[in-house]
């Protein structure tokens, strides 16, 4: 074999070798991921979280009549975006930490359970990044948990942008990740700006850009780039309105503090 043919074959592998580890949804899947995602985005527009929940919930009630057209993997991915979206109501809601980490624990089992069983590296992007956002929620109230999870964490957005550099919804959350992470543990604020930025680039529709614009225009204030903000915030409010969280961002940006800021305020870590 001589080494042009050799290399070729080489690359070749190595090009199709993601291809061949990790699993393809169906096309109905990626709809009901989509339409999901558009739910996201349309309830930042409810007065109140109770309303929020309750369109979440009727979600949920219609996707459990639906369950036998999908595969099991397929859904695992869109019961993680309920739970997800349910901690994130229940959390603004005032619900206790540890009714919250016990739920997102619960959740944490069921899918460490399922890849006992077909290992994290075989399955499809959509369900390794929510098992990531997963893990983060879970590890939100304690140090030790994210001394035990936050590598796994970083690993999993790290494995779902190699496979996809364009995953919009991917590049946001790892980009949250490599903002809050500590330097000395891979955390990077110029990457996360760089997926920050990749993230608006790479959205395939209107939910995926509003979340990717609202993250990166809080990324740009804290970058000392404050019109920059308001012009990506822009964006986000024209996909969608009424949101009220376009709206809250605008006032608390007007005042020098961007939604990291806000977060960073409002954390706290326990031992358990």
């Amino acid at each position: 074999m001589n080494g042009l043919k050799k290399c070729m074959i080489l690359l070749m592998g190595a090009f199709f070798g993601g291809a061949i580890f990790a699993s393809t949804i169906s096309s109905a899947a990626q709809n009901k991921i989509d339409e999901f995602m558009k739910l996201r985005m349309d309830i930042t527009a409810c007065s109140t979280q109770q309303d929020a929940l309750a369109k979440v919930e009727a979600f949920e009630k219609q996707f459990e009549g639906q369950k036998s057209s999908f595969n099991q993997e397929e859904v695992l991915i869109i019961e993680n975006f309920i739970i997800l979206e349910k901690y994130n109501s229940l959390s603004q809601m005032g619900t206790s930490s540890k009714t919250l980490r016990e739920m997102m624990k619960a959740r944490k089992e069921t899918l460490d359970a399922y890849f006992k069983k077909s290992p994290r590296k075989q399955a499809n992007k959509w369900l390794v990044c929510t098992y990531g956002d997963v893990l983060s929620c879970f590890m939100a109230f304690s140090v030790g948990d994210v001394l035990s999870c936050g590598l796994t964490v970083k690993d999993c957005y790290d494995s779902v942008i190699k496979e996809d550099p364009n995953f919009s919804y991917g590049l946001t959350n790892a980009a949250q990740w490599y903002y809050w992470a500590p330097g000395i543990n891979g955390g990077s604020k110029k990457k996360a700006g760089q997926y920050f930025e990749r993230a608006v680039s790479g959205a395939r529709n209107d939910a995926e850009k509003y979340f990717a614009e609202v993250f990166y225009s809080q990324y740009l204030l804290e970058n000392k780039q404050p019109d920059q903000c308001a012009t990506h915030l822009a964006k986000a409010g024209a996909l969608c309105p009424a949101s009220k969280t376009v709206q809250e961002l605008k006032t608390l940006n007007a005042k020098g503090k961007s939604m990291f800021a806000a977060s960073k305020e409002k954390s706290s870590f326990k031992d358990n």
